[in-house]
């Protein structure tokens, strides 16, 4: 599927992959070892950990070549005003809250 994608798009292209909560491990490895040593820096909103952050990025950008990869972490600004992420960080703040929770009431016969 990627190398379709890939060959269906303009030879210098790119694809954006922003990793999300379900396919993390992409990018795990450049997220425990970015930065120099000592203690890890912040992320920034936007990070750019390129096509080569780990070997399964190298694998996805080999299989959508021509097109370009860019690996970016946890987020990326499309243009003034419009960023795009995986979408989990904002669950909370963008779903209706359930009731259906936890514990259901049987109901009770109604009197005749």
């Amino acid at each position: 599927m990627l190398t379709a994608i890939g060959a269906a798009l303009d030879i210098g292209a790119e694809v954006v992959l922003v990793p999300g909560n379900h396919d993390h491990r992409l990018i795990a490895p450049w997220l425990e070892t970015r930065g120099e040593s000592g203690p890890l820096p912040p992320l920034s909103l936007e990070e750019h950990a390129g096509a080569d952050a780990t070997a399964a990025t190298a694998a996805i950008a080999a299989m959508l070549a021509p097109a370009r990869l860019d690996v970016a972490y946890p987020g990326v600004w499309l243009a003034d005003g419009v960023y795009a992420t995986h979408g989990h960080y904002v669950d909370r703040h963008s779903t209706v809250p359930s009731f259906r929770a936890s514990r259901r009431r049987r109901a009770r016969p109604r009197p005749r």
